[in-house]
């Protein structure tokens, strides 16, 4: 199979790389706009945790030079997988 996307790679996420992952969160969210005082309330509730990261499957997306450019989660029950976070830098 070839990869549509040379130098596009996935990785499963990494603890160490959570401070990059939620401002990708954070940037992607601000790129919108919103009405007064809603990003200060929503953002919290959007930032990925340790926890969320080891109870669920979560990748990070990786250009040539190793940068984050997109963030995706899961959450998989007995049901179904639902995708739960898609993130994707602004200037993409």
């Amino acid at each position: 199979m070839c990869n549509p996307l040379p130098g596009i790679h996935v990785v499963p996420a990494r603890e160490q790389s959570l401070a990059t992952i939620n401002s990708l969160i954070a940037r992607s969210k601000e790129y919108w706009s919103w009405p007064d005082g809603y990003l200060e309330r929503a953002l919290p509730l959007q930032m990925v945790s340790p926890a969320y990261l080891q109870a669920n499957p979560c990748f990070e997306v990786l250009d040539v030079a190793e940068h984050l450019i997109a963030f995706f989660s899961l959450v998989i029950t007995d049901a179904k997988a639902v995708l739960d976070n898609l993130w994707v830098t602004p200037e993409l």
